[in-house]
């Protein structure tokens, strides 16, 4: 049953807190990942929904070090931060080699195979900031 006029529905107030949530996140990634980026080791920053549904602010390093540790902040706004080990995204030069006559679900299909962006459309990156 669909609620009354003006009156937002459970369901709907969730997904409107959500939605906000993730918009403030992307902001917390946009205004501090250029400044994480800057600390040595680090590849990446974006946000991350859990499982559990709360979004978190990750690092990505390809080792931790001490200095790395003491360097990136336990919370970046609201958000936790949590460091994600593992290896930086490979360059892959086949996105820049689609042929112009290939049909566009294909040239999707072929970008989202080899798209760097990760953590639900936004990260920074040595390049700068993605939105």
């Amino acid at each position: 049953m669909a609620a009354p006029m003006g009156v937002i529905a459970p369901q709907e107030a969730q997904m409107m807190a959500t939605w906000v949530e993730d918009q403030e996140a992307g902001h917390v990634v946009a205004v501090y990942g250029p400044s994480l980026m800057k600390i040595p080791g680090v590849w990446g920053a974006g946000d991350y929904g859990k499982p559990d549904g709360h979004i978190v602010i990750r690092v990505n390093v390809e080792k931790i070090t001490p200095e790395m540790e003491g360097a990136i902040p336990k919370r970046l706004g609201t958000f936790p931060v949590e460091i994600f080990v593992g290896p930086p995204p490979v360059e892959d030069s086949r996105e820049e080699a689609i042929p112009a006559q290939v049909g566009r679900a294909e040239e999707n299909a072929t970008q989202a195979s080899t798209s760097k962006r990760a953590y639900r459309g936004r990260t920074s990156e040595a390049k700068g900031v993605k939105r």
